[in-house]
């Protein structure tokens, strides 16, 4: 069985390759970053099913191309829009998946059920197109199409949970800085200092795009330290972060047999003018976090401040200690895995 994967965002490769050897080892896999590329492919292979994602140029275009050549096709984006789940199946979509459920079961049991369908799928699909649609609807849909199509890929990334800033506004926010320093005792595991230059640009795109996934914002980025940002409520999401990039790192260490690769997250609330120049524009928040990833010894990977401390739960207060002396005047907590 052959799946194409139309997706420009190359971190995800690594996801569908693991799971698919596990899952489905019969499976073979196809990646495409260009919907020129792709197309260029199917018009003389034909796959079994197509993974996509919602952020290409032109979408619901590319969606109709697909339903025409009865190819059956799974959106699977970061984009969570109802009306664009909805707008994704009116086109022939079999299904829509968020980005942030590929690590459940649900993927996989999508995927089982379109592999079993396929045949009934394609009989519908078919059906469907031989119908006339009525005129009247077809010239008032024709009239409006292309607005609402551009309306509807605009709002996509307009996503409710995320602060829409305003130059001047003021803001509280949660900052998380992360930082994943290069080791010059790294380089005896590498063939040369470019190969660990690239891997370590890896590594740092791959904890971004973890940020993203969970509606943060990043505010500044550094060669080997990014902060992002979170809304004021949203004090839980920036450690679910921290621990699922650690997650990440960890599982680096198991592939490349290193004993050790440090990483250091600090987070910190407090208040922010915001402005479209956001590296000149530094909070006591931002210098906080990252005089802590700088200085604090390593032997903790997460701080978090009282402020922070404070919003958790009792549940998950139990997971974080104080430290024994203030840091510039503030109380420090550090996160312990085996607590």
């Amino acid at each position: 069985m052959n799946i194409f994967v139309l997706d420009p965002d190359q971190s995800i490769d690594d996801f569908y390759k693991n799971f698919f050897r596990v899952e489905f080892p019969k499976v073979e896999l196809r990646f495409f970053r260009s919907t020129n590329d792709f197309f260029d492919t199917i018009s003389y292979l034909k796959p079994d099913l197509v993974l996509t994602e919602f952020e290409i140029p032109n979408p619901f275009n590319v969606f109709n191309q697909l339903q025409s050549n009865q190819i059956c096709f799974i959106v699977v984006s970061r984009i969570f829009s109802e009306r664009i789940i909805v707008e994704s199946l009116k086109h022939g979509a079999y299904d829509y998946i968020h980005k942030s459920n590929l690590k459940f079961d649900y993927f996989k049991n999508i995927l089982i059920r379109a592999f079993l369908d396929l045949p009934r799928w394609q009989k519908i699909n078919t059906e469907c197109l031989s119908i006339q649609t009525f005129p009247e609807y077809q010239k008032y849909d024709e009239s409006l199409k292309n607005l609402a199509l551009e309306s509807l890929q605009t709002s996509a990334n307009i996503d409710p949970t995320i602060p829409v800033f305003v130059e001047g506004k003021t803001y509280i926010l949660n900052f998380l800085t992360v930082r994943i320093p290069i080791y010059p005792e790294l380089l005896s595991y590498f063939v040369a200092e470019e190969e660990l230059q690239r891997m370590h640009a890896e590594w740092l795109k791959k904890a971004i795009n973890i940020i993203e996934q969970l509606n943060g914002i990043i505010w500044i980025r550094k060669s080997d330290a990014f902060t992002a940002v979170f809304p004021q409520k949203d004090y839980l999401r920036p450690i679910l972060a921290s621990l699922e990039i650690k997650a990440y790192i960890v599982q680096v260490l198991s592939n490349l047999d290193i004993s050790e690769l440090k990483i250091l997250c600090a987070i910190e609330q407090g208040s922010v003018v915001y402005s479209k120049d956001k590296e000149n524009l530094y909070t006591e928040a931002i210098n906080l976090t990252y005089h802590i990833v700088e200085r604090l010894p390593s032997q903790y990977y997460l701080y978090i401040t009282e402020n922070i401390y404070k919003m958790l739960d009792p549940r998950t207060k139990k997971y974080f200690f104080k430290e024994e002396n203030p840091f510039e005047g503030r109380a420090i907590y550090h996160f312990e895995y085996i607590s």
